[in-house]
């Protein structure tokens, strides 16, 4: 075959290079974005293990990121947002156990007796999710309605989806990335907080032969009749990471169950 410029011209636009932001702050709201462009999650991870490692120390107690606007949320199919109030952070936590295990139970059906502050939980599957965690599909989704109890204020109802997509990386091999909305109000039972809105971006990362969670997390909350610091908020969801983490290693450890009170 003849090699014409324009054919030339077709062969760089289909080989374009992502350029990913090299900084913690930007680099998660791209990822955020960019969801589901292979080329451009790779581009991320390319730059997020360094930035991990060089941040471990404050990424482990919170770290501060970019606010999602209104072109990222609509990106992810959340059109025409408010976005004056989200706060953005990230955390990083260990796990003992790896990725696949990991991620089969955060994709389970069974919360309910898996959790115990989870009290109803109901999951629409959007794809097959056994051939997802065979790795024969490259993602898998669910819509969820979750009921749980959360410390100090009570009952709370959410509706999010998330997505979890496999990502083939040269040197990191098998990540699972997972990107969750819930646009939709939170509210909870005592009335003293309210979530208006809330969104998330997670990486299942190998680390030897365990795993470890890079978790950036957007969330507009207030709490009624008081005026408290956004870094409230932050430091909430990273206790939660925490305590989830430590709640799936706990399962994966008991052979798939809960431990032993």
């Amino acid at each position: 075959m003849r090699w014409t410029p324009l054919l030339a011209l077709v062969a760089v636009a289909g080989c374009k290079v992502v350029d990913a932001p090299d900084n913690l702050e930007e680099l998660v709201v791209f990822g955020f974005e960019t969801f589901g462009d292979e080329r451009a999650m790779i581009a991320t991870l390319d730059e997020l293990v360094p930035l991990v490692d060089l941040n471990e120390e404050e990424l482990l107690d919170g770290y501060r990121v970019d606010q999602l606007g209104v072109d990222q949320l609509d990106a992810a199919g959340v059109p025409d947002a408010e976005v004056t109030g989200i706060v953005g952070a990230m955390g990083l936590i260990p796990y003992r156990n790896p990725v696949d295990p990991v991620i089969e139970i955060a994709t389970s059906h069974d919360k309910v007796d898996l959790f115990e502050s989870i009290t109803a939980f109901e999951a629409e599957d959007i794809g097959d999710r056994q051939c997802f965690l065979d790795h024969e599909c490259e993602s898998f989704a669910q819509e969820v309605f979750e009921t749980a109890q959360v410390a100090l204020l009570g009952s709370s109802e959410r509706h999010y989806t998330h997505t979890v997509q496999w990502v083939e990386h040269e040197t990191l091999g098998r990540v699972a990335a997972i990107r969750s909305l819930s646009p939709d109000p939170i509210e909870f039972s005592s009335n003293l907080a309210r979530v208006n809105q809330q969104y998330g971006l997670v990486y299942i990362l190998p680390d030897g032969d365990a795993a470890r969670r890079v978790e950036a997390f957007w969330v507009d909350a207030e709490i009624i009749g008081l005026d408290v610091p956004d870094s409230f908020a932050v430091d909430t969801a990273v206790s939660q990471m925490s305590n989830q983490a430590e709640r799936i290693d706990d399962i994966i450890d008991n052979g798939g169950t809960p431990p032993p009170e």
